[in-house]
Parts: C-alpha cells; sequence; structure tokens
C-alpha cells in the first residue's frame, strides 16, 4: 500500500442523500406507508408524517409537539383551508415544488400564511406581484393587507399610484372605501398629467353612487390640489 496516499474520504453526498431521503419519504406517502397523520377537508383524506409537516411548518410542529389535543390524534380535520391548496402544501412538504397559478393562488396563500409556510407564502405573494395590472391591483391591495403581507401590500399601493389614471377606469375602482380612495389621492407618488384627472376620478366615483358617497365630498376634495386645477 501507497502510505503518501490518504487513508480516508469524507464524501460530501448533502445533495444526493438530500434528494433521495425526499423520494423515499414521498413513495412513503404515496403508498400510505409509516403514515402517521391523516389531514382531512370535508371527504377528502390527506395521508402524511408528522415529522415531515413539522419540519416544514411551525404551526404543524406546534400541534404534534405541543400540549394540543390533536398531538395524540391520528385525524385532524381542516375546515378553514381549500382542500386542493392543503394537498399544494402536503406536496411541497415532500418535493420542495409548489404549483402556483391564477385559479390556485387565491386558496394557497391563505393555507400558507395560517400554516406559517414562509417560502410558498413569498412566492405566492411573488406571483400576485408579477400579475398586478389597472383591473386587479386594488383586489390584490386589499387581499395583501388582508393576509399581512406588506412587500405585496407596498408593490400593490405603488401600482395603483403610478398607474391611476389607467385604475380609476376599472369596476374596482368604483368599489373603493371612501378612506381607501382618500389614502390613494393623498399619496406623494400618484402619478397623474393633471390635477384635473384626479378631481374627476372624485367626481365619477361619487357619482357612482352619489346617495352615499356625497357626504365624503368636501373629505375627498381636501386631497385634491385645487391651486393647480385650470380654471374652465
Amino acid at each position: 500500500m501507497d502510505h503518501t496516499s490518504p487513508t480516508y474520504m469524507l464524501a460530501n453526498l448533502t445533495h444526493l442523500h438530500s434528494e433521495q431521503l425526499l423520494q423515499g419519504l414521498n413513495l412513503l406517502r404515496q403508498h400510505h406507508e409509516l403514515c402517521d397523520i391523516i389531514l382531512r377537508v370535508g371527504d377528502v383524506k390527506i395521508h402524511a408524517h408528522k415529522v415531515v409537516l413539522a419540519s416544514v411548518s411551525p404551526y404543524f410542529k406546534a400541534m404534534f409537539t405541543g400540549n394540543l389535543s390533536e398531538k395524540e390524534n391520528s385525524e385532524v380535520e381542516f375546515q378553514c383551508i381549500d382542500e386542493t391548496a392543503l394537498q399544494a402544501i402536503v406536496e411541497y412538504a415532500y418535493t420542495g415544488t409548489v404549483f402556483i397559478s391564477q385559479d390556485t393562488v387565491e386558496s394557497l396563500l391563505p393555507a400558507a400564511n395560517l400554516l406559517q409556510i414562509k417560502l410558498v407564502l413569498k412566492e405566492c405573494c411573488a406571483f400576485l406581484e408579477s400579475q398586478l395590472d389597472p383591473g386587479n391591483c386594488i383586489g390584490i391591495s386589499r387581499f395583501a393587507e388582508t393576509y399581512g403581507c406588506r412587500d405585496l401590500y407596498l408593490a400593490a399601493t405603488k401600482y395603483i399610484c403610478q398607474n391611476f389614471e389607467a385604475v380609476c377606469q376599472t369596476e374596482e375602482f368604483f368599489e373603493l372605501t371612501h378612506a381607501d380612495l382618500d389614502e390613494i389621492v393623498s399619496n406623494d407618488c400618484l402619478n397623474v398629467a393633471t390635477e384635473e384627472t384626479v378631481f374627476y376620478a372624485l367626481e365619477s366615483w361619487i357619482k357612482y353612487d352619489v346617495q352615499e358617497r356625497q357626504k365624503y365630498l368636501a373629505q375627498l376634495l381636501n386631497s385634491v390640489r385645487l391651486p393647480l386645477l385650470s380654471v374652465k
């Protein structure tokens, strides 16, 4: 034996090992082998392993290791999560991949938020930000605010302000509350060619439901830079 050669070797197989481990666990799940928890949504039952779910979700970790009754249960029912979203979350736990589309994001984001899966939540927010357009930016802003997605909320608000002239022509614009509208038109980043655009947008919003909204006229006009209006 050549004594100048190394007598040991530490093989770094981390990536291959992790991939093999996930594939093995996923196969066990798919064949319902060694599963110790069933997640139920309505009539749908999803078999899984507590340790896998707990490793990606603080919510599941607290459920399975804390003093909650679910700790000893072999089946847990969810009533506030869409079944497709929960299946996608479980798939993510075992594969590290998640499918996000316009059809799934509105149920997937709340599920990821509830289960405290930050990476999925972040990807859902990034997807919605990429989908912003004049017709949906107000709805996305509200959605982001509801679920505490601050970066998405700020991005949607910025989009609304930068594209105000197009946004104020959409159906979503006329569904704004007076408080939300006031916040938008008083934003220093509001991008309009002339102050008349703001004035006529407010006028259109009030006329949409004049009986209910005319009482907000004075408050909203405070946000219009009246000296910049042309005299006609």
